[in-house]
């Protein structure tokens, strides 16, 4: 995902006042499924952009995301 789509994206949906969340992989140790700068974009509707890996990390950083 390039981030001038990413940002972009968000500057249009601050504009109309919707919601967005973005999670950014800051550090990885060992063997890990995305390196650091993975981002993942969720919209409040469920849909999203990105990812930052997968299983667990993912599914809480939705949860907290949707709260």
């Amino acid at each position: 995902m390039a981030d001038a789509e990413l940002f972009a994206e968000i500057r249009e949906a601050q504009a109309r006042g919707e919601r967005r969340v973005l999670a950014t992989v800051a550090d990885a140790r060992g063997s890990t499924p995305r390196s650091p700068g993975a981002q993942l974009l969720l919209r409040p509707d469920g849909t999203f952009r990105g990812t930052i890996g997968g299983g667990c990390g993912e599914a809480e950083v939705w949860q907290e995301a949707m709260d």
